[in-house]
């Protein structure tokens, strides 16, 4: 029903009683009744699958099909298409690169956009990528692939340095130093059936006593050779066996470094991911040896990690360059040089 005025006359409701009852279900949504200056707006949106019409006039048979990617509200299907890409920055759906090229030679020099021609339909699509895989094998045959939910996807974290790789809030992705490669954090099991059966994972609860809850990690040391072994600083070689090193069961930083004193673990960030380790310090057992390592200090007859604020002397503190005495009116002490000129702070 179209009316000229806001306010509905007699003869609009009796127009609506007549054809809404006619109109096929759900009659609510299948009838409109609308200002005449309203007509256009309506018209506009009439092909637009989110809109009240839109959603049944638009071809549901047409998945797969190229649509305008202002139609997709939702990542998953905006991706799907193959003339379309999600931009995150943007939050919304826009034209891939690829559209724009309106050549086969073009098309198929943008590499960086994994850019494919379509013979059939003499336009420029991006890759068909994952999903071109309908199997098992053939998805995880491919590298670039990874089979969830019974279908092949991208596979996650596919990021080529560090801080697109962390910055992934969909996947938990890790950077791995070692490797210089973007990963899937393995074994996200949380719970201890789900984790042992998985070959490659174990479940953790070496942290219990620090409250840190049991946690899925992957084993460190699943190696059958001495090479293989031993390239991983986490394990060590025992001449039948790989082994984990001592302090490595800890993988939580809070946990590491609360075995310290009784272990000499530390939390190692020279690496990524981080790992707890035995600190430098705690393999020497010769006191000069230990003095002359300018990270360490002997604290009794045990060589550990240098900490200036266990430094008590006033002399032993200035003498050592790293350290600095603060003669900060109520609380003289040994401190580390880069904090000598803070103030005290609560934090």
């Amino acid at each position: 029903v179209v009316r000229r005025f806001d306010a509905h006359t007699q003869t609009d409701i009796d127009a609506e009683a007549t054809l809404k009852p006619i109109t096929s279900e759900p009659h609510a949504e299948h009838y409109y009744n609308l200002l005449l200056d309203e007509i256009s707006d309506t018209l506009d949106g009439l092909c637009d699958p989110n809109s009240m019409w839109g959603k049944y006039i638009v071809d549901a048979a047409q998945a797969g099909v190229h649509k305008p990617c202002g139609n997709y509200n939702e990542k998953d299907g905006c991706n799907a298409d193959l003339g379309c890409v999600f931009r995150d920055v943007l939050a919304a759906c826009v034209d891939t690169p690829c559209i724009k090229h309106c050549s086969d030679t073009l098309c198929n020099k943008d590499v960086p956009n994994k850019c494919s021609w379509d013979a059939s339909e003499s336009v420029c699509y991006k890759e068909e990528g994952c999903k071109k895989h309908s199997g098992e094998t053939a998805c995880n045959v491919d590298t670039t692939c990874s089979w969830r939910e019974m279908k092949c996807v991208d596979k996650p974290c596919s990021y080529p340095d560090e801080n697109s790789c962390t910055a992934d809030s969909t996947y938990d992705c890790e950077w791995s130093s070692k490797d210089g490669s973007c990963q899937e954090k393995p074994c996200q099991y949380s719970d201890k059936a789900g984790c042992t059966a998985n070959v490659k994972c174990m479940w953790d609860e070496a942290c219990l006593k620090a409250g840190i809850p049991a946690m899925c990690v992957l084993k460190p040391c699943d190696y059958s050779t001495p090479a293989d072994c031993t390239s991983n600083e986490q394990c060590g070689w025992s001449g039948s066996a790989c082994e984990m090193k001592a302090c490595v069961a800890y993988a939580d930083e809070r946990c590491c470094n609360s075995n310290e004193a009784s272990e000499g673990c530390h939390w190692d960030v020279k690496q990524s991911p981080a790992i707890c380790s035995v600190g430098p310090c705690k393999m020497i057992i010769d006191s000069n040896t230990c003095e002359s390592e300018r990270a360490c200090m002997l604290e009794g007859t045990n060589c550990v990690e240098k900490d200036c604020n266990k430094v008590t002397d006033k002399c032993a503190c200035e003498a050592d360059p790293d350290c600095y005495f603060s003669t900060a009116a109520g609380k003289q002490h040994c401190t580390f040089q880069r904090y000598g000129t803070c103030p005290t702070l609560d934090v």
